[in-house]
């Protein structure tokens, strides 16, 4: 049978889950309170489920944001310092040396195809190799 202590019990859990508690109300009772008591109990651990989801979502999309500022950070880098150099040679030694260094790259290569020729020049590190078609 329900008492009157039950549902003081019960308006207190309720009060506390509204101020961040997010703990369980005692379900011992077989009553119809008992079934408002479990219901309320798993209603708690659905609510306590989305926000860890959410906090892990949170967590990652702000490394993420963070990860594309850093990028973006270092592409501007890599523009201002190549809107500087107005030798190709110098231009293309600078940009594919920048590019690993700013963005945590192992490699970078840049092809150059001459036009109307079946002869390819990649520039790569400090190295350029002549490629035939």
């Amino acid at each position: 049978m329900t008492t009157k202590q039950d549902y003081y019990q019960f308006l207190k859990s309720a009060k506390e889950k509204r101020c961040g508690s997010l703990g369980s109300i005692s379900t011992l009772k077989k009553d119809e309170m008992g079934t408002l008591a479990t219901s309320f109990n798993q209603m708690t651990t659905d609510l306590n489920t989305l926000v860890n989801n959410l906090e892990v979502t949170i967590e990652a999309r702000t490394k993420d944001l963070e990860q594309r500022a850093v990028q973006l950070e270092a592409s501007a880098l890599v523009a201002r310092q190549a809107a500087e150099v107005r030798d190709v040679t110098t231009l293309l030694d600078l940009v594919v040396n920048l590019i690993p260094q700013m963005f945590n790259y192992y490699h970078a290569g840049i092809f150059h195809l001459l036009h109307g020729k079946e002869l390819c020049f990649t520039k790569e590190g400090s190295c350029i190799f002549c490629l035939y078609r």
